[in-house]
């Protein structure tokens, strides 16, 4: 058997280690000591941890663990040892793909992604109020204390417990991750579980108005963004505000990729793995548009593209796209930030 899914929708971390003799992590780098710690604040038994790499004899120690050297041919059962790859799948998917095959040659079976086993972490953000470039500290110093707020995709709850504890606002939520809407609603009044996209929700919250409904990072990942923003929109009361952010798929680092004929998906950014909708920001734009509103305030969320190009094309290709690339609108822009109101 082999799963990267399953036994992290049936069970919390520390069941899976409790069910298991031993825990190997195979990596000692910055994923390995990211997992390790995660492990740690997830509450787990470090003493059935033993760590893997191949330079143990430079790494030697992550987070107070001896790095051991691997050893694939133990005569051991292999039946009750759970083995995490601590190593980007982004960066390295071969090399990935290279030490899976050999645990399973020598007959482990039990083989999962660090990245997968922290899955929830991808959408658990820290927020830090004094970090200016980004789209949640922006969209939540929008919000005035006291009101009344809809939050599409409340994650892990920290936009949620943001609102509900430093502005003093009441929240109500709709999240479709189970494990994350039980996290969240502690921090609201009340909510919804379940998908945006088949406007179920309508009902839960009909007899509703909203000072304003946030949609932070979240219509990216709607197969029907505009009709949610459609219906979501009656939702708000006459001087409610709509608060969107999303990303931009005409970056300059997009088109430098479209270039060289890329369009590669990563665990995080504008190619995000779960991105199904793309926005420019004319067709953002639009799409605010034919939901019945009109943007009162725009802002972004800025990232350079610090791409050399000269190590992609010639000289004179280079010089030419640099010059377009500059001069190219909203090209540095990573995230649109979008104010609207029901016209």
């Amino acid at each position: 058997m082999f799963s990267e899914d399953k036994a992290i929708k049936e069970h919390r971390i520390n069941d899976i280690f409790k069910a298991h003799r031993k825990i190997i992590v195979y990596g000692g780098g910055k994923i390995g000591v990211k997992f390790l710690k995660w492990s740690v604040d997830c509450g787990v038994d470090t003493n059935k941890i033993e760590i893997w790499d191949k330079h143990y004899e430079t790494v030697k120690n992550v987070n107070g663990l001896d790095v051991v050297e691997p050893k694939f041919m133990s005569n051991e059962s292999k039946l009750d040892i759970f083995v995490i790859i601590a190593i980007s799948s982004n960066n390295t998917p071969l090399l990935v793909s290279k030490i899976k095959k050999k645990f399973l040659e020598f007959g482990y079976c039990n083989i999962f992604l660090a990245s997968d086993l922290m899955y929830h972490e991808k959408y658990d953000i820290t927020l830090n109020m004094s970090k200016e470039n980004s789209s949640h500290v922006k969209l939540l110093k929008r919000i005035k204390p006291n009101s009344t707020i809809l939050e599409f995709g409340s994650s892990w709850g920290a936009m949620t417990r943001y609102m509900q504890g430093e502005l003093n606002c009441q929240v109500y939520i709709i999240e479709m991750d189970e494990d994350a809407y039980k996290s969240s609603i502690k921090y609201a009044e009340d909510g919804f579980c379940g998908d945006a996209t088949s406007l179920d929700w309508q009902k839960h919250f009909s007899h509703m108005t909203f000072d304003y409904i946030l949609f932070a990072d979240v219509l990216e990942h709607l197969y029907y963004p505009g009709d949610v923003l459609r219906e979501a929109a009656k939702l708000l009361n006459p001087n409610g505000n709509m608060l969107i952010s999303v990303p931009n798929i005409a970056h300059n680092s997009i088109i430098i990729d479209l270039l060289q004929n890329k369009f590669e998906y990563a665990r995080y950014g504008i190619l995000d793995n779960t991105h199904i909708r793309f926005f420019t920001y004319d067709s953002l734009l639009k799409m605010i548009s034919d939901a019945g509103l009109t943007v009162s305030s725009e802002d972004a969320v800025y990232k350079s593209c610090d791409i050399d190009l000269s190590n992609i094309f010639n000289k004179e290709e280079s010089k030419v796209l640099l010059n377009v690339l500059t001069n190219k609108k909203y090209g540095n822009i990573f995230q649109f930030i979008i104010e609207a109101q029901v016209r």
